[in-house]
């Protein structure tokens, strides 16, 4: 698995470390579900580990976005991300910091969008009213669209990337 061609998409992880679970030779205590991606063996002949964040209860299993790699410049092993929403390169560092502070480790990939690839369709009422409005304004104004459409920034701040990566408008349209 090269796990940077799987950024955005949904996998399916096993938890072995579920979050205040104690590791078993450290003794440290896991501030996040930790766990693998059965079937999938990594660079140290072992399945994939993965983190799970935003999952803030112990859990066995979990089916959620691939948001990030990490890689070790010391181990073998990349550690994929799995969270069921975005975090920042920050946020998601200073998540496993618990453990990636014993090594040389950074987040070389992460999933570059501010939405998940089915958040919009071209048949959701939003974004016909969104290409209504930008007919009639010609541009993509967005304290104009949370008016109208009656969404927070955020939302419509995501409805314009999905906007321009469907080629609906131009990046130079959003205001």
């Amino acid at each position: 698995m090269n796990p940077e061609e799987h950024l955005g998409e949904l996998i399916k992880i096993k938890i072995d470390r579920p979050l205040g679970s104690k590791h078993p030779e450290h003794g440290f205590i896991y501030p996040v579900n930790y766990g693998f991606v059965p079937g999938i063996i990594g660079g140290d002949g072992e399945e994939l580990d993965a983190y799970l964040l935003g999952v803030f209860e112990p859990v066995e299993e979990y089916e959620g976005r691939l948001i990030a790699v990490i890689y070790r410049e010391d181990d073998v092993e990349e550690k994929l991300v799995v969270a069921p929403k975005a975090y920042t390169a920050d946020q998601i560092m200073a998540l496993v910091e618990f453990q990636e502070r014993w090594f040389h480790s950074w987040v070389a990939h992460i999933y570059g969008k501010s939405y998940w690839p089915e958040t919009f369709s071209e048949d959701t009422p939003e974004i016909k009213e969104a290409i209504k409005i930008v007919k009639e304004t010609g541009e993509y104004q967005l304290s104009t669209m949370q008016t109208k459409l009656k969404k927070g920034r955020g939302f419509v701040t995501m409805l314009g990337d999905w906007m321009v990566d469907n080629k609906i408008i131009k990046k130079k349209d959003i205001k």
